[in-house]
């Protein structure tokens, strides 16, 4: 377990993922985010405790130059159990633990997380499916490139590997007509 994501505030498991990522100062850290509004003296606040009001873009701006996901900062999960400590939420997050707002904030369709409202539900599938959709789009870029490179052609031409290839191009197009259908009939458009 990496020891800054059990840091009991957004500002201490900054500070924590900061050293052990070689950032020795808050100067560094803020030099490394070019264009943003995190300043040395943002991340002093926020460190320290004086800046609990984190805009969204800040926090995203700071797990990036950190290299970590957001929800590493966010929450304590490094202790899954514990209870969100982050300040100003509404009572809805009230007995969230550090592992369900993960899967919440992610929106894991079958994560640790339930939610009772069908939209919220509804959400989280179709989510999930443009995640889907995403994988797909990437594994039948591979294969083609597979297929259209020279020496992976003559390699695979006189085997049973040619046909898996074939099958599982088929079959993933397949899956993204289906995908993007379904999303269509929700009401996503530009698929």
């Amino acid at each position: 377990m990496t020891e800054w994501a059990v840091g009991v505030s957004i500002g201490e498991r900054i500070q924590a993922a900061r050293k052990a990522r070689g950032f020795r100062t808050t100067r560094e850290l803020a030099d490394r985010m070019t264009g943003s509004t995190v300043t040395e003296a943002v991340l002093e606040n926020i460190e320290s405790g004086r800046k609990v009001n984190l805009e969204v873009s800040q926090v995203l701006s700071i797990a990036m130059a950190l290299q970590v996901p957001p929800v590493f900062l966010l929450a304590p999960v490094g202790t899954p159990d514990s209870p969100l400590d982050l300040p100003n939420l509404s009572d809805a997050f009230k007995e969230m633990t550090a592992v369900q707002f993960d899967s919440w904030l992610a929106g894991i369709p079958h994560g640790s997380y339930r939610s009772e409202a069908s939209s919220e539900l509804h959400a989280r599938v179709e989510l999930d499916s443009l995640r889907q959709m995403d994988r797909l789009r990437l594994e039948i870029a591979r294969i083609r490139n597979a297929i259209e490179v020279p020496e992976v052609l003559k390699e695979i031409e006189d085997s049973n590997s040619w046909q898996a290839l074939q099958s599982r191009l088929e079959a993933a197009e397949k899956e993204l007509a289906l995908s993007r259908a379904y999303l269509q009939s929700a009401g996503w458009r530009g698929l």
